[in-house]
C-alpha cells in the first residue's frame, strides 16, 4: 500500500489533470469527424459543477476550455482553406458530401456571424470552422467570430453546471428544517396573495353569479305547487320569515346573519372548552404541535415573531386603540367608537375571567415567561377583536372593491401571524389560539351588529369636509404609534426560559399516527 501511495502524485495535484482534460475535450469537438463521438459539452458541464465544489478554479477552467476550443476550430480552418475542396467533393469518413451541404447554406445565408452561431449550435460547430476556410474567409474575420463564439460556448455549457451544483448547496442549507418551514409559510402566503388577485379582479363577477343562482332557486321554491299549499296554511310563519330576511331594515337579514352567525360562533367556543375539560385528543395533539414547532424554531425567526406577538401586546393595542379613537373621532365616524370600544373591552373582560377559570398551564416548550393562564389566547383574541374590527372600519369606508379586498386581507393575515406567533414562541397550545380566536370572534360579530344597528339609524351621513390639516394628524397619530411599537420592541426585555429538552422529530410526528387521531 505505501509503494502505491508514493507512485501516485499527491492528490492536491490531481486538480491539474482536470484542466487539461477540460483543454482536451474542448480541442477535440470541433476536429473534423472526432468531435461526433466525444461529448465535449458533457464533459465541460460536469468541470463546471466540479469547480462550483471547490476542485477547480472557474476562472483557470474558463481559459483552459477557451483556449482548447479556438485551437481546435483553428486546425479546422486551416484544414478547410488546404484541403476543402476535396473533403467536400469525396466527403471525409462517415461525413458525406451532403453535410458539408448544409453547412455551406447555413454559412452563405448568415455570412460572418454563422462562425458564432455555428459555435453553438451542434451538428454545425464541427463543420462550420471547415467551411470557413474553404470559403476563403479571411482569417481576422474568422478569428473575431470564433473567440466570440467560444466565449460564449464556454459560459453556455459551464456556468449551468457550476450555477446548478451550487443551487444544490443553497439547497443543503434551505432544506434544513428551518427553511422547510419558511417554504411553507411563503408558500401559504403567495396561496393567499392568489386569492386575493382572483377575488380583485372576478370577485364582484363571482359574487354577481351566486347571487343570481341563489335568486333562480328561490323563485323555483316559491312557484313550486307544495311549497304555496304550505305558505297558505302557515301565512303567520311566512310573514315572520320575510321580517326575518328583509334586508332593508336592521331586525330583517342583517340582525338574521348577525345572530346564527353569533350561535355559530358560541358553539363553536363550548366545543373547544369541552374539548380542554375533557383532555380530549385536542389536548394531546396541542402538546405534539408545540413540540413540533419547537423543532423549527431559529434565533432569527423567534425574533421576528417576537415583533410579530408584540402587536398583541396590552401596551401597543392600548397606544393603537387611542390613535384608532382620535382618527375616528378627526374624520367624524364617532357611531363605530362605542361598538369599537364593545369589542375591545368585551373581549379582553372574557378572555380574563377564562384564564381565570380554566387556569391551564402554559407550554413546557416556551421560549419566554408568561405570567398568566394559558387558555385562551389574550393575543389572539385582540387579534380578531381590535384588527379585526379595524379591517371591518376600512373595509366599509372605501369605496373601490381593490380596496376593500385589499383591506381584508391585510387585516386577515395580521391576525393569523399574530396567532402563530404564540404557537411559534410557544406559550400557547393551538387549543388556546383557537380559544381566542372564538372568544375575540364572538364579541366582533356583537361590535359590528351595534355598529350596523347605529349607521341604520343614521342614514343621512354627511361626508366630512375633506381638509389638509386631517390627513396631516392622521398621519401624524400613525407614524407616532408605529415608532412608539418600534421602541417598545427594541427595548423589551424578554424573560427568556432555559432551553428545553431536546425535542425528536419522530416523536413530535406521533401527531400524525393513526393511533393519535381515535377519538
Amino acid at each position: 500500500m505505501n509503494l502505491i501511495q508514493s507512485l501516485l502524485p499527491a492528490i492536491e495535484h490531481f486538480y491539474m489533470i482536470g484542466y487539461w482534460i477540460a483543454f482536451l475535450a474542448a480541442f477535440f469537438e470541433t476536429i473534423l469527424g472526432v468531435g461526433f463521438f466525444i461529448p465535449s459539452s458533457t464533459i465541460i458541464l460536469f468541470m463546471g459543477a466540479l469547480a462550483a465544489k471547490g476542485y477547480f478554479d472557474l476562472g483557470d477552467l474558463f481559459w483552459f476550455a477557451i483556449i482548447g476550443a479556438v485551437i481546435g476550430d483553428n486546425i479546422n480552418y486551416f484544414i478547410g482553406k488546404k484541403y476543402g475542396s476535396k473533403i467536400f467533393a469525396k466527403g471525409f469518413w462517415f461525413i458525406k458530401p451532403e453535410h458539408f451541404k448544409k453547412g455551406e447554406e447555413f454559412f452563405k445565408r448568415h455570412g460572418s456571424k454563422s462562425v458564432f452561431i455555428g459555435r453553438l449550435a451542434p451538428g454545425l460547430k464541427e463543420t462550420i470552422p471547415l467551411i470557413a476556410g474553404t470559403l476563403g474567409m479571411k482569417r481576422i474575420t474568422f478569428m473575431v467570430w470564433n473567440i466570440l463564439g467560444v466565449i460564449s460556448w464556454s459560459l453556455l455549457w459551464i456556468l449551468p453546471g457550476y450555477f446548478f451544483a451550487q443551487s444544490l448547496d443553497i439547497a443543503k442549507i434551505w432544506l434544513t428544517r428551518a427553511g422547510f418551514f419558511i417554504a411553507i409559510l411563503l408558500a401559504v402566503f403567495i396561496i393567499f396573495y392568489v386569492l386575493k388577485i382572483l377575488l380583485v379582479k372576478k370577485g364582484k363577477q363571482l359574487f354577481s353569479f351566486l347571487f343570481s343562482v341563489w335568486q333562480s332557486i328561490k323563485q323555483a321554491i316559491v312557484e313550486n305547487s307544495e311549497v304555496k299549499k304550505f305558505t297558505e296554511k302557515h301565512r303567520a310563519l311566512l310573514h315572520f320569515l320575510k321580517r326575518r330576511l328583509d334586508k332593508n331594515k336592521f331586525f330583517g337579514l342583517p340582525f338574521t346573519l348577525f345572530f346564527l352567525a353569533l350561535i355559530y360562533a358560541f358553539s363553536l367556543f363550548g366545543g373547544i372548552v369541552g374539548d380542554v375539560l375533557n383532555s380530549d385528543i385536542i389536548v394531546s395533539a396541542d402538546i405534539r404541535v408545540a413540540n413540533l414547532l419547537a423543532i423549527f424554531r431559529t434565533p432569527e425567526l423567534i425574533r421576528f415573531f417576537f415583533w410579530i406577538t408584540l402587536l398583541g401586546k396590552w401596551e401597543i393595542v392600548l397606544i393603537f386603540i387611542i390613535a384608532t379613537i382620535l382618527i375616528l373621532w378627526i374624520w367624524e365616524k364617532r357611531s363605530y367608537i362605542i361598538p369599537f370600544l364593545i369589542c375591545v373591552l368585551g373581549s379582553e373582560s372574557f378572555t380574563l375571567v377564562g384564564k381565570l377559570i380554566f387556569h391551564r398551564a402554559r407550554p413546557a416548550s416556551a421560549v419566554y415567561l408568561e405570567d398568566s393562564f394559558s387558555f385562551p389566547s389574550g393575543h389572539a383574541t385582540i387579534a380578531i377583536a381590535f384588527y379585526g374590527f379595524l379591517a371591518y372600519i376600512i373595509i366599509r369606508s372605501v369605496k373601490k372593491w381593490k380596496n376593500k379586498i385589499n383591506s381584508f386581507f391585510v387585516g386577515f393575515i395580521i391576525i393569523v401571524l399574530i396567532g402563530f406567533s404564540r404557537l411559534y414562541l410557544g406559550v400557547h397550545y393551538v387549543s388556546d389560539v383557537w380559544g381566542g380566536y372564538l372568544i375575540g370572534a364572538i364579541w366582533l360579530i356583537i361590535a359590528i351588529g351595534f355598529s350596523e344597528y347605529f349607521l341604520s339609524k343614521n342614514k343621512k351621513v354627511n361626508a366630512p369636509q375633506i381638509k389638509t390639516k386631517k390627513y396631516f394628524v392622521t398621519l401624524g397619530l400613525i407614524v407616532a404609534s408605529v415608532i412608539f411599537y418600534i421602541l417598545f420592541a427594541l427595548n423589551y426585555q424578554l424573560a427568556l426560559l432555559p432551553k428545553a429538552n431536546k425535542i425528536s422529530k419522530s416523536g413530535a410526528m406521533t401527531i400524525f399516527n393513526k393511533d393519535q387521531l381515535k377519538l
